[in-house]
């Protein structure tokens, strides 16, 4: 398979040709956190404003050093082209062309009359540091909103922050949680030591083995 120069990119700096949608569980350095599921009962405001807080803090402390930032973006459909219209992620990234993508492949060919085809998308987060910031934030936004009803909101895709300078990569899977993930441990050991309050439990045994807790 020839890979496009960003799946190079990847495939150079983290091992794999696009982001696992798993991305805890893909690599041995990796943080998951908790974002709304301690406000689960709330209505759904409450809990995505916790978690927009939560991922919007995350985010900014761990691409504090990052000088580029990519966006990878991913959307499901048939060959056909992507279910999703992609208008409010388009909104945040307006070079995004939908009927363009970096890459496509077929994912599920189970059903050779209606495959499922992903389509990916890439684009960069420029500078200055607060336009990056803002439009950063404006994606963890659709990615959290999808599943609590909250307009705008990217349904049908995910999108992945990618610093390959410092070998990082962020994914706010839904309004449940985030993932961080880098090659060297000490790149996330000020975000473990920063926000261990808000690390999964559920995980917190392979995230303390990683990160030495005390």
């Amino acid at each position: 398979m020839v890979l496009e120069p960003w799946q190079e990119r990847l495939q150079n700096c983290f091992g794999v040709c696009a982001p696992p949608r798993a991305l805890f569980y893909a690599f041995d350095v990796a943080l998951r956190f908790e974002l709304g599921g301690d406000r689960e009962l709330d209505p759904p405001i409450g809990r995505f404003l916790q978690a927009h807080q939560r991922a919007r803090a995350l985010a900014r402390f761990a691409f504090r050093n990052s000088q580029s930032l990519y966006a990878v973006s991913a959307s499901w459909g048939n060959d056909q082209g992507p279910k999703s219209d992609l208008q409010d992620l388009r909104a945040v990234l307006p070079t995004l062309n939908p009927e363009e993508p970096s890459f496509k492949e077929t994912e599920d060919e189970e059903d050779p009359f209606d495959p499922v085809v992903a389509y990916w998308y890439v684009n960069q987060i420029g500078a200055p540091a607060g336009t990056r910031d803002q439009k950063m934030e404006e994606l963890l936004w659709l990615a959290l909103a999808s599943d609590l009803g909250i307009r705008p909101a990217a349904i049908g895709s995910k999108t992945w922050l990618v610093d390959f300078d410092n070998a990082i990569i962020l994914h706010a899977y839904d309004d449940r949680g985030l993932d961080i993930v880098a090659m060297d441990a000490q790149v996330l050991q000020p975000v473990y030591d920063t926000f261990k309050a808000w690390l999964l439990d559920y995980d917190r045994q392979k995230m303390d083995r990683v990160f030495h807790s005390a």
